[in-house]
């Protein structure tokens, strides 16, 4: 008999109890907390290192990372808390089969599966896990106005509160009220991106990167708009005024901010994925 055709004899085969049911439910619960708590360990991490969503390219890569190895590591905690609470828990004559099974080939594919539902359904950008930095476009930078003029019209201020009720504060993703018009790049630096702009074609490209055009090109007003909550608005305000130059902002501390602990798209830990694929092989009935 082959070592696999072993494996799947000792794989419950038996109608689905309410044991079934609880064993699986805790060992989603457990990995669950582990999600979360494994994405916000690595937000802290990527701002003790000054990693934020403002990195073009990079900034998904890692935000990508991030979600894949928190989903295998809760994964694999998830199948051990439920065949744990299986064996131990309950006392049938299953108790010393296997719930779940621990196919490595198969967390890798459901991950994949995890980050192609995250992108495509979700309609979510990797970088959005990172922290933002208070001087760039945030994480939830999904949406912004041009600025065609000094002023900001009646007409964009409404847009720009549609905006933010739909996607929240673009450094934190926080919600209120009514939103400020933060302006990218900030006024104070304008002149700064002029020059650089023109001379520089490193910093063209990293800006034409973030907005998904080129807008140091524009001759007026190189500045887009997006939904700003009041307290990052202040801590911008602070921060810019400690910093004279852009290039220093960058550099100086300070500037990460973190996401408000709210609902946000990476939360969604999409655990049955793994269920699915991996087919416990039971019958979809009580017994």
């Amino acid at each position: 008999i082959e070592p696999d055709t072993l494996m799947s004899e000792e794989k419950i085969r038996s109608p689905i109890k309410t044991s079934h049911l609880i064993s699986i439910s805790a060992g989603a619960s457990v990995g669950y907390v582990l999600y979360i708590a494994q994405i916000r360990a690595s937000q802290y991490l990527c701002k003790t290192c000054r990693i934020h969503s403002g990195f073009p390219v990079v900034s998904s890569i890692i935000g990508g990372t991030i979600l894949s190895a928190a989903f295998l590591q809760t994964t694999t905690t998830m199948v051990k808390v439920t065949n744990f609470v299986h064996r131990n828990v309950y006392r049938s004559p299953e108790k010393d089969k296997q719930l779940v099974d621990m196919h490595y080939d198969t967390m890798i594919s459901s991950a994949v599966v995890n980050l192609g539902i995250y992108k495509q359904g979700y309609k979510q950008k990797f970088r959005t896990v990172l922290p933002s930095h208070i001087i760039l476009p945030g994480s939830f930078s999904n949406e912004y106005l041009p600025l065609t003029s000094i002023q900001v019209t009646k007409q964009k201020k409404q847009i720009l509160q549609e905006i933010g009720h739909k996607y929240g504060c673009h450094h934190c993703g926080g919600k209120a009220e009514r939103y400020i018009a933060d302006h990218i790049p900030c006024t104070k630096y304008l002149s700064e991106f002029s020059n650089l702009g023109r001379s520089n074609s490193w910093y063209r490209s990293f800006f034409k990167l973030l907005f998904n055009r080129d807008v140091l090109s524009t001759q007026i007003h190189p500045q887009v708009l997006f939904p700003q909550c009041r307290p990052c608005s202040n801590k911008q305000g602070g921060y810019v005024n400690s910093n004279r130059s852009f290039l220093k902002s960058l550099r100086a501390k300070g500037g990460i901010v973190m996401h408000k602990m709210r609902f946000h798209y990476y939360f969604m830990f999409m655990f049955p994925i793994y269920l699915v694929l991996d087919n416990i092989n039971v019958n979809i009935t009580f017994g």
